[in-house]
Formats: C-alpha cells, sequence, structure tokens
C-alpha cells in the first residue's frame, strides 16, 4: 500500500525570487493503536496478543525509567531513544541550576536497518474529488 501524499505550496523565503514553490507532503495518515499492532504480530508468530502487549507495556515503563537514569535506550533493529531538555540560558555557569530545565522531550533516531526498510516506500499522489 503506498504512502499518500498532496501538493502544497509555500512562499519561498530562501530563494532569491521569493516565488511560490509546490512540494509534496505526506497525508491520508491513519494510527494503528497498540492492540492492533500486538494483533498483528500476534497473527505472525507463536505468542498470543496478551503476552506481546505485556511485553511492550513493559518495554515501555523500563525505557522510562532508562531514560530517568540518564541512559539512551537503543533497540537494535529499531532505533535509539533518548532525553534532550529545553532551558533558560543564563549569563555564568555558576547561576544555571536543574530550575532552569523548561521542557523535556524524548528523541527517536532510526536504526540504519529501519531506515533501509522504509527506502523504498511507494508514494501516490491524493487524487483530487470531482466537484458535483
Amino acid at each position: 500500500m503506498p504512502v499518500y501524499y498532496n501538493v502544497v505550496s509555500k512562499k519561498s523565503v530562501l530563494s532569491a525570487d521569493q516565488g511560490i514553490k509546490y512540494y509534496p507532503q505526506l497525508t491520508n495518515r491513519r494510527v494503528v493503536d497498540l492492540r492492533a499492532m500486538c494483533n498483528i504480530i500476534s497473527e505472525k508468530s507463536t505468542l498470543n496478543s496478551s503476552d506481546i502487549m505485556g511485553v511492550v507495556e513493559a518495554l515501555v515503563a523500563e525505557t522510562s525509567r532508562q531514560l530517568k537514569d540518564g541512559r539512551n535506550v537503543k533497540l537494535d533493529n529499531l532505533g535509539t531513544f533518548s532525553l534532550h531538555a529545553s532551558a533558560n540560558g543564563k549569563d555564568n555557569p555558576e547561576q544555571v541550576t536543574s530550575k532552569d530545565i523548561k521542557k523535556l522531550k524524548v528523541s527517536f533516531l532510526a536504526s540504519p536497518y529501519l531506515k533501509h526498510l522504509i527506502k523504498f516506500t511507494n508514494f501516490a499522489k491524493v487524487k483530487k474529488r470531482k466537484k458535483k
């Protein structure tokens, strides 16, 4: 099944002519939730979906613990999760405290293997519906 895209226009602020450019924008994204993923995996293995769900829930809980302990979590063929902070800057290092951290973000960097698997994705332009 292809990944669908629409064509969108954007004003170019970086080019010399500052004209409008057209770009593909991925669209029609549907969500596959955890239960559905567990059912799909269950159909391809000897495990039932409840067992898979339990393992995934434990993985999420342990990933959170490891990130809170200052570790990156590398899941070999999937990718690496890491924690990043946004903070207020100070004029000198002595002024910096943990209270300056305003926001935490979990980042994900896909593994080379996962990137390879999606490399040959098929795309299809969304067809416009005819007006009646």
